[in-house]
């Protein structure tokens, strides 16, 4: 039954993840990705915190339970990261193309199995070894095996936003090794709350430091914004709610494969198209991130 149920909600955050990517895109070409990121992050926080007050209304929250000092480093090691990784994945989507952003980022899965068998002492099956390498293949096609510099990333010189997706990459790979001891220490609420106050108060004092207003046109845009934090949180919660009930083998695949639905949305909605080998990139970069998933 808990595996059936971990299924639900894996797949109900790929599509939360993925229609939430597409309304951030909206919204950063609207309002800039850096206020974007705030709002997301800010608003994000309304599910959670609701559901703690429902917890606590009907004493469901055991606070005793929490391990504090191990859910104080792992949370706020994790808010810092994500806090980063928003700002430069929006400002992907912001510029470049939904498709190659997207998609170059998910394969956050395949650099936590990496991190694992590099820290965890984990030994990799050839089968593994092979998945990555085409991954890689995939990645290099979707970049034309071009090098960017980090400063390229949160520029707009490479509009394909291909260095943006491969920060995120890497980011996001280190924050899933990370999320699993922080949710365990507080459960998957408490932990997203946490982590959203803080990347909130984060990108508050960056944006107040970069002398950005954070004004904008609430009639035109707050559909996009409220719609993406709400969609982005949503797609957390079930993401943090499924590894705690299933194997992590049954949900990443399927969590890692919402770029198909941002792709599918930019596609029908906006009529964006890839070239030949972008698109042999995509399949092989995504597909190998499914199967990868699978047999790990």
């Amino acid at each position: 039954m808990e595996i059936y149920l971990g299924a639900i909600l894996s797949f109900s955050a790929m599509a939360c993840m993925g229609l939430g990517d597409y309304l951030a895109k909206l919204a950063s070409i609207r309002i800039g990705s850096m206020k974007t990121s705030f709002y997301v992050r800010f608003l994000g926080l309304i599910p959670p915190v609701m559901v703690i007050i429902f917890q606590s209304a009907f004493k469901n929250l055991d606070y005793a339970s929490v391990d504090l000092d191990s859910f104080l480093i792992f949370g706020t090691i994790v808010g810092t990261l994500i806090s980063i990784t928003y700002l430069v994945y929006y400002r992907g989507l912001e510029i470049g193309s939904v498709s190659i952003v997207t998609t170059v980022a998910s394969a956050w899965f395949a650099v936590s199995v990496v991190l694992a068998i590099i820290f965890l002492g984990e030994t990799p099956t050839v089968l593994q070894l092979l998945i990555i390498s085409i991954i890689v293949v995939g990645i290099g096609t979707l970049s034309d095996f071009r090098v960017a510099r980090f400063s390229e990333i949160m520029s707009g010189s490479r509009p394909s936003g291909f260095s943006n997706g491969v920060f995120c990459m890497f980011i996001l790979g280190a924050v899933t090794v990370l999320a699993k001891p922080m949710i365990e220490a507080a459960g998957a609420f408490i932990a997203s709350t946490y982590t959203h106050i803080l990347s909130s108060l984060f990108l508050f004092a960056l944006i107040r430091w970069r002398g950005i207003s954070l004004r904008f046109s609430i009639k035109e845009n707050l559909k996009y914004v409220a719609g993406a934090a709400f969609l982005d949180a949503t797609g957390i919660i079930c993401f943090f709610l499924a590894i705690l009930i299933s194997p992590i083998t049954i949900v990443t695949p399927i969590v890692a494969a919402h770029p198909l639905i941002t792709m599918t949305c930019a596609r029908v909605f906006e009529g964006e198209r890839t070239s030949g080998m972008q698109s042999i990139g995509i399949i092989l970069t995504v597909g190998g991130i499914i199967f990868l998933g699978l047999i790990a």
